[in-house]
């Protein structure tokens, strides 16, 4: 591997891993995919591996993506169950926005020549309903179940259980395939967030303590590992990750026809999506145990503010420059390649 090739891999490798904040309620992993520009290649190559011939180049180039979110994504879900949970969400929460907030004009840039239309207006009011009423919907629901602790406890103890010992509850693959297909599809749709679906169904926490909190004991004990509730426990995860990898290929498919037909009105929903995931941050089951346990004010109620204003402008600089720099890049390839001919005339 050359110095450029490898140089390429890590860059995909770290871009891969931003798209593990998709695992963060509200937030869309498709959205940080277009923020970061490795969007359309990976639906590209996610695409690619069904076509003839180019099944290895599209393995190749999709590796080191998946190998970035998925380290990144279980880094990611330890940190903010064990670390921004409990210490600044809303502040963390803020932080993200500020970033997607400052990468929005690069989703505008696509619609903002074309006067959107009836149509138009429709697709980005629909949408901008969907994704903001998802995280409303949760929202609400963590209302009731803080009005009625019984009733959640009893409900998301039941869906533990299943999901922990898939064995001794056979329909829950069932609902993990469904869950695994729909949050793959989620997460490929820029503007929707894959863990709010899974929030919204009751399967977020379940699925989350299944593969972060064992207990510390459990993890060196090898006498678990090989058992059958260990067995158990991959089973369920197996379906889950099938589901996803048939999600994410059917989905890609769609979205890599839609952007090439369909480019603007594609990119009409894709901006309403997004505005309404910003809502959906904010307002979602797990945030709203957040502002419980807040009980009036708190210090991140005026840095969150302050951070996201920051990261919004840090944001759209850095994407700014980076833009300038690849027009500079592309400007010195193009006199080198003319230099080439003329010295070789």
């Amino acid at each position: 591997m050359d110095k450029q090739k490898r140089n390429n891999w890590f860059v995909d490798f770290f871009k891969g891993g931003s798209l593990g904040t998709g695992i963060l309620p509200g937030v869309s992993m498709g959205t940080v995919g277009i923020i970061v520009d490795i969007y359309d290649k990976m639906i590209d190559n996610i695409d690619g591996l069904r076509r003839k011939g180019h099944f290895k180049s599209s393995l190749l180039t999709l590796i080191p993506i998946f190998l970035g979110l998925a380290i990144f994504t279980i880094l990611l879900m330890i940190f903010w169950n064990n670390v921004a949970r409990d210490n600044f969400p809303f502040l963390m929460i803020c932080i993200l926005a500020g970033f997607i907030i400052g990468g929005f004009p690069l989703m505008y840039r696509e619609i903002r020549y074309k006067k959107p239309g009836i149509n138009g207006i429709l697709r980005l009011a629909i949408s901008f309903l969907f994704t903001a009423g998802i995280g409303i919907a949760a929202f609400i629901m963590c209302q009731h179940f803080l009005d009625d602790p019984e009733a959640s406890t009893t409900v998301f103890q039941d869906l533990e259980l299943a999901v922990y010992d898939p064995f001794t509850y056979p329909a829950v693959y069932i609902a993990l395939f469904a869950m695994g297909f729909i949050s793959a599809v989620a997460s490929i749709v820029p503007g929707v967030s894959g863990a709010m679906i899974m929030f919204i169904t009751g399967l977020y926490s379940p699925i989350i303590s299944l593969l972060i909190d064992k207990d510390l004991s459990v993890i060196i004990n090898f006498s678990y590992y090989f058992t059958g509730i260990w067995w158990s426990q991959v089973s369920g995860l197996i379906i889950l990750v099938i589901g996803m990898l048939l999600g994410f290929v059917a989905t890609s498919t769609l979205m890599k026809k839609a952007l090439s037909t369909h480019r603007v009105a594609t990119f009409q929903i894709v901006c309403g999506f997004v505005l309404g995931s910003l809502v959906s941050m904010f307002l979602n089951n797990d945030m709203c145990f957040v502002y419980y346990e807040f009980d009036g004010f708190n210090w991140q109620m005026v840095v969150g503010p302050i951070a996201l204003i920051i990261v919004a402008l840090l944001t759209h600089y850095g994407i700014k420059r980076a833009e300038a720099r690849k027009r500079e890049r592309a400007i010195e390839i193009i006199e080198e390649e003319e230099k080439e001919v003329e010295e070789a005339d």
